[in-house]
């Protein structure tokens, strides 16, 4: 009964998810739900909706790093093996109880909490495990498509999730040993209408492109 309530208004239904698709949509769901990280007065609930919505509006092209379907194969390749139905089962009261009980809600939320506040800490000099297919794995995969993105164009914005500016195999470090500069922007104003509301966004500019830290994984 309460999976079918988080997901009666989804636009895909249950059966046609995948184990891991429908993980990680519950995933979201709490954090809509229990986090804090949407307001009522918020027309969209996804930062990357959101800004999709303003490049279409003013027209500008779009590029992605990766499709759905990557991502969905590279959460299956963290494993070793396809995350298979009978997995999913065991793992999927563990995310159901949390919506029930507040127990866990404070770890839950804190990474949400962060990212609001904008509270990083982006620990450029840490090593990275490199065998970590979810983010530095894609991030070696995606350096040479941003890479050739900045080359062939003026000016490039580039929006990634947090823990892929994270470390000395983060896209910043990675941009910075290609010989890029790469420094911080502080922009004191708020973002609202996403799921990232804040005081202070901070960008990380070269000479020409952007490379955004943006609230939503």
């Amino acid at each position: 009964a309460l999976l079918s309530s988080l997901s009666k208004d989804w636009e895909v239904p249950i059966s046609k998810h995948k184990p891991a698709e429908l993980l990680v949509r519950i995933e979201q769901q709490f954090n809509l739900l229990h986090c804090g990280t949407v307001k009522s007065t918020d027309t969209v609930k996804h930062l990357d909706n959101y800004l999709q919505g303003i490049a279409v509006e003013g027209k500008v092209r779009t590029y992605g790093l990766e499709t759905y379907a990557d991502q969905m194969a590279t959460i299956d390749r963290m494993t070793g093996e396809a995350l298979t139905w009978e997995k999913a089962k065991d793992l999927l009261p563990k995310l159901l109880f949390n919506f029930r009980n507040d127990l866990h809600k404070d770890a839950l939320c804190l990474a949400a909490e962060h990212y609001m506040l904008m509270n990083f800490d982006y620990q450029f000099e840490d090593e990275c495990y490199e065998n970590d297919v979810m983010l530095a794995g894609r991030n070696r995969k995606w350096m040479p498509q941003i890479k050739k993105l900045i080359e062939e164009n003026d000016s490039v914005f580039i929006a990634v999730g947090f823990l892929h500016l994270y470390g000395k195999c983060g896209i910043v470090s990675e941009l910075r040993n290609m010989g890029y500069e790469v420094e911080p922007v502080y922009l004191n104003e708020t973002i609202a209408g996403a799921c990232l509301r804040t005081f202070e966004v901070e960008l990380f500019s070269g000479i020409a492109p952007f490379l955004a830290m943006t609230g939503c994984a």
